[in-house]
């Protein structure tokens, strides 16, 4: 009997569209990120990198995870995926800290990071 009520529970888990959708997202995603937008103020100029080649992200069990290089310190940008693909994810640091907003769009990961006054859009492709 209970084998019985452990297949059941297991087969409605399986056929949850939420955990599929999760779940099918799940692994390594590498591809560049390239500079949108770089700010200006009170005569300073941010110091941002035109490409970031070699960006590398993973999801595992509905959580994002992407190292984004800062100036002297690498942060890791985390953050939940919600049933939908869209990613919100935000690393701290004592500038401010760096934070992403992009989607899963099948096998491609697509947003945007900002970090002061840098921006990148970032294009990531499931290994």
């Amino acid at each position: 009997m209970k084998l019985v009520a452990l297949l059941a529970i297991s087969a409605a888990v399986a056929s949850c569209p939420l955990l599929a959708k999760a779940q099918s997202s799940n692994g390594d995603y590498v591809g560049t990120g390239t500079l949108s937008q770089q700010a200006f103020t009170a005569g300073n100029r941010w110091s941002c990198v035109a490409v970031k080649s070699h960006v590398k992200a993973s999801i595992m069990n509905g959580v994002f995870s992407m190292p984004y290089e800062a100036s002297q310190t690498t942060l890791n940008i985390t953050g939940p995926v919600g049933s939908d693909g869209t990613i919100s994810a935000f690393a701290p640091s004592n500038q401010g800290g760096v934070a992403f907003k992009g989607a899963v769009q099948g096998a491609a990961i697509t947003g945007t990071a900002k970090s002061g006054g840098c921006a990148y859009d970032i294009q990531l492709q499931k290994r």
